[in-house]
């Protein structure tokens, strides 16, 4: 099975901050592969996530070692729109990561921010709200949804 992601020796230590989020953490995800990160707060998940899913460096800053490879390739390489159309995040706090006020307009921004054609989005959001089903959804405000309605957005 192909390696789509390579962790080796990552340290990583935010700004302002004198002890690592992340020390030294090696792992390999083969493609298809599920992977559960779990541990308490503080352990680096969601550190590892912003890495992964190139906020870290870019937008954090701090002192960044080792390497991260995504299909092989440097992840600091990746052009970022490239990287965001093969990684996507869902953060803690599905509210806090809500920028429309209406559901199709939400599922739609990502896809606008890519440069994709309008006519390829309106086909793209409808068959995910099929897929999901969240079809129910399309014309609701953001904020009168419920907790696991804004997960599923």
């Amino acid at each position: 099975m192909a390696r789509c992601v390579s962790v080796s020796q990552l340290t990583y230590t935010y700004p302002g901050t004198t002890h690592p989020a992340l020390s030294k953490l090696s792992l390999e995800i083969d493609c298809g592969e599920v992977v559960l990160m779990a541990g308490p707060s503080g352990s680096g998940k969601s550190t590892l996530a912003r890495i992964l899913g190139g906020l870290i460096p870019a937008f954090y800053g701090g002192a960044f070692t080792g390497a991260v490879e995504l299909g092989g390739q440097a992840l600091t390489t990746w052009p970022r729109r490239a990287l965001h159309q093969q990684v996507g995040m869902v953060f803690q706090d599905p509210e806090k990561q809500l920028v429309c006020g209406m559901v199709d307009r939400e599922l739609a921004f990502g896809l606008e921010n890519l440069g994709i054609a309008p006519v390829t989005i309106r086909e793209r959001v409808a068959d995910l709200m099929d897929d999901l089903p969240i079809t129910h959804l399309m014309k609701r405000t953001t904020s009168t949804l419920s907790g696991g309605e804004q997960q599923l957005v």
